[in-house]
């Protein structure tokens, strides 16, 4: 008895695994395919500042479209790129023959009011006027350390490169939050030397006459801003050198971006400039073209910049106005 009925369950098996005919298998296919779910509801919660329809609006996905995860997802995030929240998931569960996505996010704190601690070189409402923060806005610890990072470039520029700023988030109520700058100006920080290297035809003192920076001299630099690194003026100084030295017939000069070391106590700076200087060119001569009203000799009467001369290039820019106003 046993035999038989486990006989049968064998066969039962090895029929079951038998190629279907065509019409079992687009029995089976139907079978088989993916059930469409259409989202049937779309529900915000958590925004309390931020409005339903902007949470929406960037979604992009409506009532009535066919579910897909990824379209969620992608959604999400655009959400959260928007800046305004900490969090932003999603839940769904089964709603009127469909699905309902509940779109659940965590507003950012806003701005109420802003603070600084500890400087005394540079007055609040200084700061405040340099690097401008609007109140009421959302804000999180990476938005206060990009203010924070503007606030230090603002006091390097002023000289004090040892400055430390750690901006605080305190919570004033539910939903606001206070900014706090704790700062430690420590002392300015000044230029020890300017030094050049390359420069054999001009000297350092007549280089260090065209530049903006300057050395720290101690009978005046405390009351003044001679001696103070600023990394712009540092990069124009290049150009103002190497300006000077097509100015006096080194068509071919080269001036490197500064080199510049910070001393471990981060007191003093040290500016390097390499120069490669080339030869000094002079006029070999000056012609004159497409001249009708005037002659090339009344021209050249009336220019600065004349033949067998060093070349200089600020004065070929006076001759070149004189010649615009003449005309």
């Amino acid at each position: 008895m046993n035999k038989f009925w486990l006989a049968v369950w064998m066969t039962a098996g090895s029929l079951f695994l038998l190629p279907c005919s065509n019409s079992s298998a687009e029995e089976g296919k139907e079978t088989l395919q993916p059930r469409k779910i259409i989202v049937k509801s779309i529900e915000i919660r958590g925004n309390k500042k931020i409005e339903t329809t902007t949470i929406l609006g960037k979604l992009d996905l409506r009532e009535g479209d066919l579910y897909s995860s990824d379209t969620v997802r992608n959604g999400i995030k655009k959400v959260f790129q928007q800046g305004y929240f900490e969090d932003v998931r999603f839940e769904t569960e089964g709603f009127e023959g469909g699905v309902k996505i509940v779109v659940i996010v965590k507003e950012k704190a806003t701005l109420r009011d802003v603070f600084y601690q500890g400087n005394e070189k540079i007055t609040s409402d200084k700061l405040k006027e340099k690097v401008f923060i609007k109140k009421g806005i959302f804000i999180d610890l990476a938005q206060a350390k990009s203010y924070q990072e503007k606030l230090v470039q603002y006091y390097q520029g002023e000289g004090y490169y040892s400055a430390e700023i750690i901006p605080v988030l305190e919570r004033a109520d539910q939903i606001q939050v206070n900014l706090i700058f704790l700062i430690n100006e420590g002392p300015k920080t000044f230029i020890k030397a300017i030094s050049f290297s390359g420069n054999h035809d001009i000297s350092d003192k007549e280089l260090k006459k065209k530049m903006e920076l300057k050395d720290y001299f101690w009978l005046t630099s405390w009351m003044t801003d001679r001696g103070i690194y600023k990394a712009d003026e540092a990069q124009n100084d290049a150009e103002r050198i190497k300006e000077n030295y097509l100015n006096n017939g080194y068509v071919t000069a080269q001036v490197s971006p500064p080199e510049v070391t910070l001393s471990p106590d981060r007191k003093w700076f040290f500016v390097k400039y390499a120069i490669h200087e080339g030869p000094q060119f002079k006029l070999k001569e000056v012609s004159i073209k497409n001249n009708t009203l005037f002659t090339a000799s009344e021209i050249k009467e009336k220019l600065k910049t004349q033949e067998g001369q060093i070349f200089r290039k600020d004065v070929l820019r006076q001759d070149i106005s004189a010649l615009t106003d003449l005309y």
